[in-house]
């Protein structure tokens, strides 16, 4: 599935109905792996890359801020500033998971798109620079 396009999402919860109705949900029109805790979710994320992580903030041990923080007013806002998008309260509105899935992948796609047209111009700049530098050094009429 990964290979036709899908996106990766890793869904942690730690109630195995919670997580499983998301996974349900979800896994018509991505690629979803499932976590019942923080740790397992470090252990996963070690080996896999995803376009995007839900997670439970309270999750029995570490909670989901601590995975990406110290669980601080100070780190939620840090996980906002690294990709942090959106957040799903409970109970459930399935309707909502899915607009808000949605959401944060086409958030992801247009961060990703604007990292390579950043790049892209960087490389623009740096051919052009130095051209101009060649050209400032080296008369084309007398070499």
């Amino acid at each position: 599935d990964r290979k036709r396009g899908k996106s990766n999402i890793l869904i942690i919860d730690d109630e195995p109905l919670v997580r499983n109705l998301i996974r349900d949900v979800l896994q018509s029109k991505y690629v979803c792996e499932t976590a019942e805790s923080a740790e397992n979710a470090l252990r996963i994320l070690e080996k896999s890359k995803f376009n995007l992580v839900l997670t439970d903030i309270n999750l029995g041990g570490m909670t989901g801020i601590d995975m990406f923080g110290e669980g601080t007013i100070e780190s939620a806002i840090g996980a906002l500033r690294v990709g942090a998008f959106d957040y799903i309260s409970k109970p459930l509105d399935l309707d909502h998971i899915e607009v808000a899935v949605e959401r944060a992948l086409e958030h992801h796609s247009l961060l990703v798109a604007k990292r390579l047209h950043e790049n892209e111009l960087e490389e623009l700049v740096k051919q052009r620079t130095e051209e101009l530098i060649y050209l400032s050094y080296h008369d084309s009429l007398t070499n």
